[in-house]
């Protein structure tokens, strides 16, 4: 089985303690979804449509194929969120670099 991505920790962890908006107060935006950014604007779509947190069914309903988990540590599943990011970013530099030098 496949380990759960950063992306999709963070989601389950938001919708697990029931405040999706948490994550902002790390500095999360939806800049940072690669794999689940249709699934992170709509839970905050949906707080600032119905000012209410999603539950897990609703979400469920809306997104049939998420691997949701039991995961509850917001702050643990948003550093790996930003080391996620920070690693497609370097990896993404290192390919400009590499085609503007030519190799």
């Amino acid at each position: 089985m496949a380990q759960p991505s950063g992306e999709s920790l963070l989601i389950s962890a938001l919708i697990n303690v029931g405040n999706v908006e948490e994550a902002i107060g790390f500095g999360v935006t939806p800049d940072h979804f690669r794999g689940y950014k249709d699934q992170y604007n709509w839970l905050l779509n949906y707080v600032s449509t119905y000012g209410d947190q999603p539950t897990r069914d609703i979400f469920c309903a809306q997104f049939k194929d998420f691997p949701f988990s039991e995961h509850a540590d917001v702050r643990s599943a948003t550093d790996m969120v930003f080391r996620s990011t920070a690693k497609f970013g370097l990896h993404e530099a290192m390919g400009e670099a590499v085609d503007l030098i030519g190799v």
